[in-house]
């Protein structure tokens, strides 16, 4: 099989590479504009069956790659993602998210599968599970975007024929993940002796998820040969932000010397009106087909802290 993996640099995608290379033994064009969540790891990946290039997936030189290589599916991670800088910088996110992914489906044909990574946040704000038929209600400008991407992919399924598929993810943690989200940036912050910003007193409700399952999910995806359309995927993992953040402080406390009490490393802050207080996903649909044992929270939060903790510690 050969995949043509976008934003093959950022977390999901880099993880995606590295599990796939190490489990399954595809052909991997990767691509990557290299921004400054980008993970410059991925130039030294040295495997026969992966090569890497830097190139926006706006750039036209993408039709000569999917030309060439003539992969069987392209999997597109390539995205903005902070929700915060979405805010600053809107037309980025309307370039990157919905032109890039357009300029992607100009250029391949019906025999390319094309998947589609999106998120929760195109439901918005729910305190009920959301199924893959809802309508879409994001809050923000990145959750527009991403929903906007979504449109499009399902409009070329059906004027283009294209077999596409858009997979919703919840919150991925896990290694490799850029310091300005939320768990790699508290574990930085609690080593560093840092106060944390904290909003609303932490009272909002986020669902985790490994990225190692979400690799998991997509390459069973391909090599069930699903039918194309729309799933989500979530977790059982739904936690308050600031219970989040208590367990990553007693993981931690048994590894270093932290020398404040958890509350005494918040800086504490008023709410945003843009955060939303809860997303909710039901993915029934496609862990009735792909099932997973799924591994204890508390133990992947653990090696999550123990991989950044010998990261920084190797610098």
């Amino acid at each position: 099989m050969k995949l043509l993996v976008t934003g093959c640099a950022g977390f999901i995608g880099f993880n995606y590479i590295k599990y796939t290379l190490k489990n399954i033994n595809h052909k991997i064009f990767g691509i990557d504009k290299m921004t400054y969540a980008a993970n410059p790891e991925i130039k030294d990946i040295h495997d026969d069956n992966f090569k890497f290039l830097q190139l926006d997936i706006n750039n036209s030189k993408i039709k000569n790659i999917i030309d060439d290589f003539n992969p069987d599916y392209i999997i597109n991670f390539a995205a903005e993602t902070h929700v915060d800088n979405s805010f600053q910088k809107p037309n980025e996110f309307l370039i990157n998210n919905v032109q890039g992914v357009l300029n992607l489906l100009n250029f391949i044909n019906p025999k390319i599968k094309f998947i589609q990574i999106s998120t929760d946040e195109v439901y918005g704000e729910s305190e009920h599970p959301k199924a893959e038929t809802d309508r879409l209600l994001p809050s923000n400008p990145y959750a527009v975007s991403k929903s906007s991407a979504d449109l499009y992919v399902q409009s070329y399924r059906k004027t283009h024929n294209i077999k596409a598929y858009i997979l919703r993810l919840t919150n991925n943690f896990g290694p490799y993940q850029n310091k300005e989200k939320l768990i790699p940036k508290y574990i930085n912050a609690l080593v560093e002796n840092e106060k944390f910003p904290l909003y609303n007193k932490g009272e909002h409700y986020r669902t985790w998820l490994h990225t190692k399952e979400t690799c998991y999910y997509i390459n069973q995806l391909i090599e069930k040969n699903l039918e194309p359309g729309i799933y989500n995927l979530t977790s059982e993992n739904t936690i308050k932000n600031i219970d989040l953040l208590k367990l990553i402080h007693e993981t931690l406390s048994k590894k270093i010397n932290l020398n404040y009490d958890f509350f005494e490393y918040f800086d504490y802050k008023n709410e945003r009106i843009y955060h939303d207080f809860r997303y909710k996903m039901n993915d029934d649909k496609l862990r009735s087909i792909i099932k997973y044992n799924r591994r204890n929270f508390a133990e992947e939060l653990e090696e999550t802290v123990d991989f950044y903790l010998k990261k920084w510690e190797s610098k």
